[in-house]
């Protein structure tokens, strides 16, 4: 699963944890809602069928799938407020599947951990080719610092 938050119409997503945040208020999605999200914000326009959504949420599969995605469609729905007659995020095309139809904005990835502070240090201790001290005696202690 790619890292990084999602953005629209003032939602922000975190895609691991779930945590959801619009106007200082803030949840979090439970697993299976956030995967429909996640499926249905990278195909955003695209028609996501409920057979490619069970298959992400069951890939082992499971009885009574049709109930599960509605109940889970549904939660997102609630949690996101998308409820009522005119959707502003979650389309439903009967008994083909869904569309994401909200405006996405840019995608908020996590700083690599080269930028780290400290990291060069780390790597150092870690990576740097180990010496022998002077007739066998233990090598010398590595520490660097930034």
């Amino acid at each position: 699963m790619e890292q990084g938050s999602l953005q629209f119409d003032g939602w922000t997503v975190d895609r691991v944890s779930g945590e959801i945040s619009r106007d200082g208020q803030s949840s979090r999605l439970p697993q299976q809602p956030l995967r429909i999200l996640i499926e249905l914000t990278d195909r955003a326009g695209e028609v996501v069928t409920r057979e490619r959504l069970v298959q992400a949420l069951w890939p082992q599969g499971v009885v009574d799938f049709d109930n599960g995605l509605n109940v889970a469609v549904r939660k997102l729905r609630v949690a996101l407020n998308d409820v009522g007659d005119t959707p502003r995020y979650i389309e439903t095309l009967p008994r083909v599947g869904y569309r994401f139809i909200g405006k996405l904005g840019p995608i908020e990835r996590p700083a690599p951990l080269e930028s780290s502070p400290g990291l060069a240090a780390v790597r150092t201790i870690l990576f740097e080719p180990r010496r022998e001290g002077p007739r066998g005696s233990p090598p010398p202690a590595v520490c660097s610092t930034p």
